[in-house]
């Protein structure tokens, strides 16, 4: 849980806390959504999708020019409509549709509350989140003359719908031995993407084929019996 306090925030500014992971960073390509809840201060008004005294977000990505962010208009209380779901499919999809990575390029939510925005800027990667932040803005476009002052509440921020697909790994190996002229092997693996072992928490993505093959004769056993010994 949080609790951000606004003292005075001025038309067009913003403030946000964050939280990086230098060492470590977040994996969250095998989760399907972001969600999180929100408290908006009564003295907030919310007047249309055009209008509205402020708005939060969030963000997550590498650094602070490669992220992806989901913003909303803040409504009072507990309303469903302060309900982040962050869509990771509908999210990526921004990036194929962008006119430049140098700028925040923003698309409206389809389905999502009115007003809310999916974002994007630089080449971010869900499987390399350095850092996550939120943050409440005093929006110039939308937002009123006055400075913010009060409170917004956050709680819950998880990932949902995890990947469970059954994931599979098998190696086999033959030999043929043709009596005493040689012998033929071959050995074949295959690894799919969800497979893991029991000390990982999921697959690694991609497919791993390995395969060899080995083969030997026996040339003497070819030539009659009284050559033995003898050198070519």
């Amino acid at each position: 849980s949080l609790a951000m306090v606004l003292n005075g925030l001025a038309r067009g500014d913003s403030r946000q806390v964050y939280r990086s992971f230098a060492v470590r960073p977040l994996d969250l390509f095998n989760y399907k959504a972001l969600k999180m809840f929100a408290h908006g201060d009564p003295a907030f008004g919310y007047f249309g999708p055009d209008r509205y005294d402020a708005e939060m977000f969030i963000r997550f990505g590498s650094d602070s020019l490669n992220f992806y962010e989901y913003r909303q208009p803040i409504h009072t209380g507990w309303d469903l409509l302060n309900d982040m779901n962050i869509v990771f499919s509908e999210l990526t999809s921004v990036k194929a549709i962008r006119d430049s990575v140098n700028k925040l390029y923003t698309q409206p939510v389809r389905g999502g509350p009115p007003g809310a925005t999916y974002g994007i800027r630089g080449n971010p990667s869900l499987r390399q989140i350095r850092e996550i932040s939120i943050g409440v803005e005093n929006p110039a476009a939308q937002g009123g003359t006055r400075p913010l002052v009060g409170q917004v509440w956050v709680n819950e921020l998880r990932l949902t719908d995890v990947n469970n697909a059954k994931g599979y790994a098998y190696h086999f190996d033959t030999q043929v031995k043709l009596a005493d002229l040689g012998g033929v092997s071959f050995s074949y693996a295959k690894t799919d993407p969800n497979f893991h072992a029991l000390d990982q928490t999921f697959g690694s993505h991609n497919t791993t084929i390995n395969w060899g093959g080995n083969s030997n004769v026996s040339l003497d056993e070819l030539f009659p019996a009284d050559w033995a010994a003898t050198s070519v």
